[in-house]
């Protein structure tokens, strides 16, 4: 290009710069805020609009009734959101959700709400916290106005919309001295007098395995698990980290404690997701997960930990959010096992024992019959020791470590299996070694079921099966980690579709579009693949056509990125004056 050509575009650059008025960037993300919600609240009204779906628990109305809190939602985003997008909505949400409380009346039932200290923590409502489960499950959770729930579900990011609900635990504490639930594991016959209270075991079971116990909190102190014990995270409002319910520590007492648990060489990792009383939302719960998601690689990175199981032992109403949640937990490379639940229906009609990835454990006696009011049916994988089971519970007096209690209910049964999980899960032989990869969630749980003992229950409900889990009684594990037989994949469970969202179709019947490979600047017309840049179509078979280029819309620039475009063009055209 010429000397005259150059001189002649920096001469019209620095016209346009000169034509070109722009406005204080203050200035200009008020006036933009201000007209942003005006356009919000036009469109939350706008007729024919698709909204996503409002989800509710399924379940008994009353107990729905009495378990959902009022205003509070789960907001999931869809798997192709980008992450400003994301970001600006929550943003815009929360400002919504300000200028909608603001103009509310003082006693407005909605500040009735927000103002409860059991779950609330903003009295305006808002967004609370966002989560993160891996998988593309992200979203987050709030107290909002109709309104404003209104515009969240037209938004085009949102997946669906779910009412929070409260779970409740619902066993029972029971009076035994007996051990029976670890003799029950680990023998194969029927107890009786000869082996009733006779625990067979490997000592080293757990070891370098993490379990995180979401719950009422563990009780750091007590002498059966003292060392062994991590201080993970609270969740429930307005509380610390003591279990003053005492479930959180009976759970990790049976997966983990000497003299009682399963896997005495796990590492206990409290995460306290219910409160005081026992009670705590979904919301709650799925934050738990999230947590649990980043804090696990962390774990592997700087402490050696070689795998991590999760337990979460009640069950409550059918939850879309919940069960999606856990299946996720599981896809993320994490062991996961939750109750039945003790209400004596069908446990596909709770959840999450509904879930499709996790385990799903029910209670016996010692006579190998179902526990009173246990769940029931074809979304049981397994059943576990759950009648007057002895276990650990928090220090009631001073100097007294080492109380014990007795319980009845699914949770202690799912507890137990927990610490088998733990259990094999350090026992898989050459574990730690470069040359041995750990078993995925999917391939010891099939392990787990195919090597309990079968045929032992009686009077068993309609579709449940006729397992016990089983610890190998201490002896050699080759049957169950390397055989040579192929295992049978375990059935399906009942699950509704509609608790499985997809990757290709959303609750609105509408196909969620798939993310575009991203675009090649010297060639936009062909997706690239980063990973054969000389055939960006087809890295497997370079004879084969390069694919017609997908007609995707243009994503419109939000406002930020308009804004940041205007501040590059000025500091352009100073630098150009400069020169």
């Amino acid at each position: 290009m010429r000397l005259s050509n150059i001189i002649t575009l920096v001469i019209g650059i620095i016209s346009l710069s000169n034509a070109i008025v722009l406005p204080d960037i203050n200035t200009l993300e008020q006036t933009s805020e201000s007209q942003e919600y005006d356009n919000f609240f036009k469109q939350s009204k706008r007729p024919g609009n698709v909204k996503a779906p409002l989800v509710a628990p399924l379940g008994e109305n009353d107990e729905i009734q009495n378990n959902i809190v009022p205003y509070r939602y789960i907001v999931m985003f869809k798997n192709f959101a980008y992450t400003n997008e994301i970001k600006l909505h929550i943003q815009t949400v929360a400002k919504l959700q300000l200028r909608g409380s603001i103009s509310l009346a003082p006693n407005d039932p909605f500040f009735h709400h927000t103002r409860d200290k059991e779950f609330s923590t903003e009295e305006l409502g808002g967004v609370l916290y966002t989560f993160d489960i891996g998988s593309g499950f992200n979203g987050y959770v709030g107290y909002f106005t109709d309104e404003v729930v209104e515009f969240i579900r037209k938004q085009s990011i949102v997946d669906y919309v779910e009412m929070d609900s409260i779970l409740t635990i619902d066993d029972k504490e029971t009076d035994s001295n007996s051990h029976w639930h670890l003799a029950r594991i680990s023998h194969r016959p029927k107890l009786g007098l000869s082996n009733f209270n006779e625990y067979k075991f490997d000592p080293n079971g757990g070891q370098n395995i993490d379990a995180y116990i979401l719950d009422t909190g563990v009780y750091q102190t007590h002498a059966y698990y003292i060392e062994r014990t991590i201080r993970g995270i609270v969740i429930t409002p307005n509380e610390d980290e003591r279990d003053m319910n005492g479930h959180g520590t009976e759970m990790a007492g049976l997966v983990g404690g000497r003299e009682v648990g399963v896997a005495r060489k796990a590492t206990l990792i409290d995460v306290k997701v219910l409160n005081w009383q026992g009670r705590g939302t979904v919301s709650n719960i799925i934050k738990g997960l999230s947590f649990v998601n980043h804090h696990h690689p962390q774990r592997i990175e700087k402490n050696g930990v070689l795998g991590a199981v999760v337990l979460f032992s009640i069950s409550g109403a059918k939850s879309r959010s919940l069960n999606t949640a856990f299946d996720k937990m599981v896809s993320s490379g994490i062991h996961v096992v939750v109750g039945a639940g003790t209400k004596g229906i069908n446990a596909c009609n709770s959840s999450p024992a509904s879930s499709s990835k996790p385990i799903t454990v029910a209670g016996m006696s010692i006579t190998d019959e179902p526990i009173d009011r246990g769940n029931w049916g074809s979304c049981v994988d397994i059943y576990g020791p759950g009648d007057r089971v002895r276990t650990t519970y928090p220090n009631l007096e001073r100097n007294q470590f080492t109380n014990e209690i007795s319980v009845t209910g699914s949770s202690a049964a799912a507890a137990q299996v927990a610490g088998l999980l733990a259990y094999f899960a350090s026992l898989q032989p050459g574990l730690g070694t470069p040359d041995v990869i750990p078993l995925t969630p999917e391939e010891l749980k099939e392990r787990l079921i195919d090597f309990g003992t079968k045929g032992k229950l009686t009077n068993l409900e309609r579709m449940s099966p006729n397992i016990i889990a089983f610890n190998g009684a201490g002896g050699n594990l080759d049957s169950f980690f390397n055989d040579g037989s192929e295992i049978v994949p375990t059935a399906t469970k009942n699950v509704d579709p509609s608790d499985v969202p997809t990757e290709t179709a959303s609750p609105t019947g509408i196909n969620t579009p798939v993310p575009p490979l991203p675009v090649d600047p010297e060639n936009p017309e062909e997706p690239s693949n980063p990973e054969d840049p000389e055939n960006p179509n087809d890295p497997t078979n370079p004879d084969d056509p390069a694919d017609p280029p997908v007609d995707t819309p243009p994503r419109k620039l939000l406002y930020r990125e308009k804004q940041q475009y205007f501040v590059n063009l000025k500091n352009f055209v100073d630098r150009v004056n400069r020169f």
